[in-house]
């Protein structure tokens, strides 16, 4: 197994300034680092963030989100969703600039946007024809895309293994590959308790919860490993 820091530790945009944190990150025995793409204006940034990294011995997965509800993939508006699917391609671009093995993370929903209900069918329907339309990009820039269920609190779509698996379902066939969307779920703030399941058409589920570590610096931080496996 090999253990990445998630960067959000740090930031939700790294730059010059985090190459220290980087280093001592390497120099700690890391073999990777999770990267935010929040900002997918320019894919030239990602590029030289890559050679940083390279030249470090550090690989990378890239954590992504959608920003706002005029991106929303679960938006009854057609434009929102057309601006999603660009988001979506942005990021994807980025991620393929950095040299990421990996695009994970809640771009399903806003965040800290709600209905008031539980997720419908025409929310569900709606999400899974936007991931299908950058499946086929993010399968050509070689990424492993996974979708992470978070908790109650922060969205409503999907927030369980069960929920993911039967959006798994719902998604493969438009992406065409039961293998584009994994589920990593990461269980913050409880004991050390790893379990595997099997999740459809051939995916799946790795699930290990996080704990804490000695970081670099001495300063005791939370790590989650997110696994998406083929």
């Amino acid at each position: 197994m090999k253990i990445g820091m998630n960067l959000l530790l740090w930031t939700g945009h790294v730059t010059e300034d985090h190459v220290p944190v980087l280093k001592a990150l390497k120099e700690t025995g890391f073999d990777g680092v999770e990267v935010p793409v929040f900002d997918p204006s320019d894919v030239s940034h990602y590029r030289w963030l890559s050679g940083v990294l390279d030249d470090l011995g550090l690989q990378r997965t890239v954590v992504a989100l959608i920003p706002d509800e005029a991106h929303s993939p679960i938006s009854a508006v057609a434009a929102a969703r057309a601006a999603g699917v660009d988001h979506l391609n942005r990021v994807i671009d980025c991620s393929e600039a950095l040299g990421a093995q990996a695009l994970v993370g809640p771009w399903f929903q806003p965040l800290g946007v709600f209905s008031g209900e539980g997720p419908n069918e025409a929310e569900l329907d709606r999400c899974a024809g936007v991931h299908g339309q950058v499946a086929q990009k993010a399968r050509d820039a070689g990424l492993i895309c996974a979708l992470e269920p978070l908790n109650r609190f922060e969205c409503y779509l999907l927030n369980t293994c069960e929920q993911s698996s039967a959006y798994l379902e719902r998604t493969n066939p438009v992406s065409a590959s039961s293998t584009i969307l994994s589920t990593p779920i990461s269980k913050r703030k409880t004991r050390w308790r790893p379990s595997k399941r099997p999740g459809p058409r051939g995916t799946s589920t790795t699930c290990i919860s996080a704990r804490m570590i000695a970081a670099p610096r001495g300063v005791a931080m939370p790590i989650s490993a997110k696994l998406s496996l083929r």
